[in-house]
């Protein structure tokens, strides 16, 4: 008996020896270890440091310097510095599961690259066999990983392709206890950083994961995480997140419930599912803004702020949305924003891909431009007058469009500018295939208007744009406060030009604009000012200087025709019942100047308020208008020198005719010093 107890006491101690033999001579599973990963994934493992044990408590393996990398290659795809693992003695002893009380791992190094083929240095031969596939699948499913916790230092992942330059960097990673369906609590600090691009990011977080048996489902809670980010030429970005949700790699799908995000003053929450992770992503969820100031949120991010009319302007902005997308583009559907005082309702999307571009429809109720346009600059006098006047400037902005598409369309139900305002207008645009168009429609000041503007832009040519405005019915004086002429007008333009820099526009503009005014008044004083005079020397009214300054009239119809370019050849054709308008001119837009001649011709008529009797019926009046193009035709417009002298010798000569040759003698000495004092007075010399 005492035998047989000495044999069953001595088991344990044999067993126990054995044990420690196998864990004293680590070496024994070099081999077989390389055979494995050899066989199962088609790289090579070579373990060119130490491998050692350390037996109690608990027992643990540590493995210095490991290299792997694809069969028959000499360029390691991960390199580790050290790794060492605590093991749970009793489940080991026993052939249980896996049982992991610690991971350590510290200075991994992976380094990817993609050939100019487009292979990539992880991928190898297919040299597992259908029943190895099988057994890899069966014994991934049996997995039941235990780890009590584990921890990962300095690992920096490399990724190079002919295109692209990343590098992770794992400053550190903490886990607790690694079981599958339960939840753990995780740490890291990690940075990336676009080398290319010149872009790095960093970020900090922690909170609850759980991850299940096969390791394709986790879900996150309370994920709260940190980020700083480095952008050229620009300041730091930071922001914080907190993340819920869920991810199934299996099915390729994710969730994202009421994440919270947080950019300096700006607050979002967003609700997001992600399927087709495996082909090409689709996302959609919604997202909620919470107000911001604008303002307030470029100054934290040391970015320029944006000056405006108005101080009170982009002070602020929220919106929600529907989010729908993929990689290669964005939507926004049944948004609901409010930018200050107007509200903005519609879709939006963006297209990300090989060519870019955007699409909208959009609603607002009331936008006051000027709010938000540049401060006025400060009026200048005197030698810094020419400070103020315009300078030339890109009109059409032909790079960006030939690279950006756009499709989109904007109603607003009141448009406020200065003192304009405009209803009910509605803007359109399509650019695409080297062609712009744009359209326009309003409502307002009695009336309609319509612009439709089209620019083609071929490549390595000059673009050429054509302009066709429509007005009807607007009430010129309500629409431009002038008091020289109102009326209701109906306007037809249309206009070619070249360029896409102001200056090439104005020289190269060529069209005609027909317009008809109805139920108006015209300033005709520069015409009673001439009359004047010849009435004076007549010694006979001819009614002219009986009319009102502004002579009301039913309707006026006229054109003015443009031929390369503005700044002179203009033509002017104007009737007004028995009164004929013609001029030639330009204008001078860099200096603000204008400068016409005018021709004024009244026809005897028996109904006409514009009628005149001889000897002054069919004569050209002559105005010659210079100045600036700001003032009243009524105050620019004056009696030509030279034409108006040769008028009113020739009406003396016709009365002296009337008044016979004795009469002549007698007064002539007396017209003469008549007619000049009178035109020393017209002209004021």
């Amino acid at each position: 008996m005492k035998l047989i107890l000495a044999l069953l006491a001595l088991i344990p101690a044999l067993l126990f020896g054995a044990v420690l033999f196998l864990l004293d001579n680590p070496d024994l599973y070099r081999q077989q270890l390389n055979d494995a990963v050899k066989r199962e994934t088609g790289f090579e493992l070579n373990i060119n440091g130490d491998i050692s044990w350390r037996y109690w408590p608990p027992i643990a393996i540590k493995v210095s310097d490991i290299e792997i990398q694809p069969a028959g290659s000499d360029q390691p795809f991960l390199l580790l510095e050290t790794a060492a693992v605590d093991l749970k003695l009793i489940p080991l002893l026993l052939g249980g599961e896996l049982a992991i009380d610690g991971l350590t791992i510290d200075g991994l190094t992976l380094n990817a690259e993609v050939a100019a083929d487009g292979k990539g240095n992880w991928q190898v031969a297919d040299t597992a066999t259908a029943a190895a596939e099988a057994d890899s699948s069966d014994s991934s499913a049996n997995l039941n990983l235990d780890i009590a916790h584990m921890n990962i230092s300095n690992a920096i992942i490399r990724y190079h392709a002919p295109a692209a330059d990343y590098v992770i960097n794992l400053k550190s990673l903490a886990t607790g206890a690694v079981r599958a369906d339960e939840t753990t609590f995780i740490e890291f600090d990690v940075s990336a950083e676009d080398t290319l691009a010149g872009l790095s990011s960093s970020f900090q977080g922690a909170g609850n994961i759980t991850f299940s048996r096969q390791l394709d489902q986790y879900q996150f809670n309370q994920l709260a995480i940190k980020s700083l980010t480095r952008l050229p030429d620009l300041s730091d970005i930071q922001a914080s997140m907190t993340l819920n949700g869920d991810a199934d790699l299996s099915q390729g799908t994710a969730n994202l419930q009421a994440g919270q995000i947080q950019l300096a003053g700006l607050q979002a929450t967003i609700d997001l599912q992600i399927t087709q992770m495996q082909t090409t992503p689709i996302l959609k969820g919604t997202v909620n803004i919470q107000p911001f100031d604008i303002q307030s949120l470029l100054a934290k991010l040391q970015l320029p702020t944006i000056e405006t009319r108005n101080p009170d302007a982009l002070n602020q902005f929220e919106m929600t949305a529907n989010i729908k997308g993929t990689p290669a583009a964005i939507h926004l559907t049944n948004i609901m924003a409010k930018l200050d005082a107007m509200s903005i309702k519609g879709s939006a999307s963006a297209e990300l891909g090989d060519v870019s571009g955007a699409r909208f429809d959009l609603s607002l109720d009331t936008l006051t431009l000027s709010d938000y346009l540049p401060p006025d600059a400060e009026n200048n006098t005197g030698e810094n007058n020419a400070l103020s006047l315009p300078v030339d400037s890109e009109v059409l902005p032909v790079d960006s469009l030939k690279q950006y598409s756009l499709d989109g369309r904007i109603h607003m139900v009141q448009l406020n500018y200065d003192t304009y305002q405009l209803n009910d207008l509605e803007f359109t645009v399509l650019n695409g295939r080297e062609q712009l168009e744009v359209t326009t429609t309003a409502s307002g000041y009695s009336g309609q208007i319509k612009h439709h503007f089209v620019a083609r832009m071929p490549a390595d040519a000059t673009p050429t744009s054509t302009s066709r405005l429509t007005v009807s019915g607007v009430d010129i004086t309500a629409l431009t406060d002038l008091e020289w002429l109102t009326g209701n007008m109906e306007l037809a333009s249309d206009l070619r030009f070249r360029g896409h820099m102001l200056s090439e526009v104005l020289d190269s503009m060529n069209g005609s604009n027909q317009f008809l005014i109805k139920q108006g008044s015209l300033d005709v004083s520069p015409v009673k000012k001439i009359a004047g005079v010849i009435d004076s020397l007549r010694g006979q009214s001819s009614g002219i200087g009986e009319w009102p300054d502004n002579m009301p009239f039913e309707s006026l119809v006229g054109t003015l025709t443009l031929t390369d370019g503005i700044e002179a050849n203009q033509q002017l054709n104007v009737q007004l019942e028995t009164m004929k308008i013609v001029g030639t001119g330009g204008i001078d837009y860099w200096q603000n100047q204008l400068d016409y001649d005018l021709g004024i011709t009244l026809q005897e008529s028996a109904t006409s308020q514009f009628s005149v009797k001889p000897p002054l019926a069919g004569l050209r009046w002559p105005l010659h208008c210079v100045g600036a193009m700001d003032i009243s035709p009524a105050k620019l417009c004056l009696p030509n020198s030279k034409d108006t002298q040769a008028l009113v010798t020739d009406i003396i000569k016709q009365e002296l005719k009337r008044q016979g040759q004795e009469k002549l003698k007698a007064r002539l000495p007396e017209l003469q010093d008549k007619a000049k004092e009178l035109l020393k007075g017209l002209f004021g010399t």
